[in-house]
């Protein structure tokens, strides 16, 4: 069963997010989960997970107040977590990337670790201590899991070695250009930074996620985004954060060439608009304006999508070896939808083609009594590989849930 709320524990909204939750009729219901799951310091499996990844999302804060988003990829294991409130990145400085003038020592970061081909990500925020150029450790402020809601399934290798830069010249510009365009327009996926300053003095960055089918960002003529915000976990850390302070990074990729467009401006939230009713399934709609893009090619890893008849093939596999899976225990780490633990009532073929692989859609036969809604909606279920219970996620909708891992 999920833990009772620790009293102890403070609440980790702001005005903000709070705002955003009451807009929906949450704010009482997400009080309990906000204390509970997020936490300031990272649990084993977020501590395990990190070292793992090829690449890692970050938003930092310029000398001037505007946030950027970015991403910067090394071979996996420059991460590592020698304590749970410490995380040590393994970085060297790059002065190409904006993002960077706001990694000094002391600055506040976002981060969020994700892995494509699984759909699973954790996220974290902190402070900086820079050891050197080549590296710094992040002491962790607040560390929560997300949901594989809205992943593009995608498998990552590396185009070439990334301790070597890049050759190609970073392009700086005011207005979108057709190139910048054709990336935005044609995007499934994008990664979004904001922060906010607390009444502590403290300064809270954070950077997320957001997919949808290619196409779902749109561009106006006046080069205004218009995102569709779909059903989340009403954590609302991002668009909470645009209420207090509109300013936003945004970062679109290339993932066939490994160009990345960064864009910092501001966020504007519509809670009521009639456009909304054109974008199919968004709950409210959010705009930003670029005021500062840049333009970096060959700046990432490349990547592939897992192609949607592959993964239902994997999708047969999967539910055929787990029809036999009863729920043993609720686990509360992606609140996004919620979390059921099952254990196999038989063992998997010993022939089995895909064993219990993170990312997978499964059909899940357990009870109804032994799946439990939240506020969030669905179930969900974590796990590794090698471990002999599973996690499991699904969209609130209830039609196809996925080993996350």
């Amino acid at each position: 069963m999920l833990e009772q709320t620790r009293q102890d524990a403070t609440s980790p909204w702001h005005a903000g997010e709070l705002a955003m939750q009451r807009s929906v009729g949450v704010a009482e219901r997400m009080d309990g989960p906000g204390r509970n799951f997020v936490r300031k310091a990272m649990p084993e499996q977020h501590r395990a997970f990190f070292p793992m990844l090829p690449f890692v999302v970050l938003g930092a804060v310029d000398a001037k107040g505007d946030v950027w988003a970015t991403v910067r990829a090394e071979r996996p294991g420059f991460m590592a977590s020698p304590e749970p409130e410490i995380l040590e990145v393994h970085l060297p400085r790059d002065a190409a990337d904006p993002a960077d003038a706001g990694m000094e020592d002391g600055d506040a970061i976002g981060m969020l670790g994700i892995q494509l081909e699984t759909r699973r990500r954790n996220r974290l925020n902190g402070v900086i201590h820079r050891t050197d150029a080549e590296a710094f450790q992040v002491r962790v402020g607040q560390s929560f899991g997300n949901c594989p809601q809205y992943i593009q399934l995608r498998s990552s290798a590396f185009v070439r070695d990334p301790d070597l830069p890049t050759a190609m010249p970073t392009l700086h510009s005011s207005q979108l250009d057709d190139r910048a365009l054709g990336m935005i327009e044609g995007a499934d996926t994008f990664f979004v930074a904001s922060y906010v300053d607390r009444d502590n003095g403290e300064r809270q960055v954070d950077v997320s996620h957001r997919g949808g089918n290619a196409g779902f960002v749109h561009v106006g003529a006046d080069g205004v985004l218009t995102i569709p915000d779909f059903p989340g976990n009403r954590f609302f850390n991002t668009l909470g954060n645009f209420l207090v302070n509109p300013k936003a990074g945004l970062v679109f990729i290339d993932f066939e060439t490994g160009d990345m467009l960064q864009m910092t401006g501001r966020a504007e939230v519509l809670l009521d608009a009639p456009e909304i009713a054109t974008f199919q399934r968004a709950e409210r709609l959010w705009r930003f304006t670029p005021q500062e893009i840049v333009l970096r090619p060959d700046a990432l890893l490349a990547s592939r999508p897992l192609r949607n008849a592959a993964w239902k093939r994997l999708a047969n596999q999967c539910t055929d070896q787990y029809n036999d899976n009863r729920s043993v225990q609720e686990c509360p780490e992606n609140l996004c939808p919620a979390s059921s633990r099952l254990s196999p009532l038989r063992p998997p073929p010993r022939k089995s083609v895909l064993p219990r692989m993170a990312g997978t859609a499964v059909i899940p036969s357990a009870s109804r009594s032994s799946i439990r809604r939240t506020a969030a909606g669905g179930t969900a279920l974590n796990s590794s590989p090698a471990a002999p219970r599973s996690s499991l996620s699904s969209p609130a909708n209830g039609q196809r849930s996925w080993i996350t891992g």
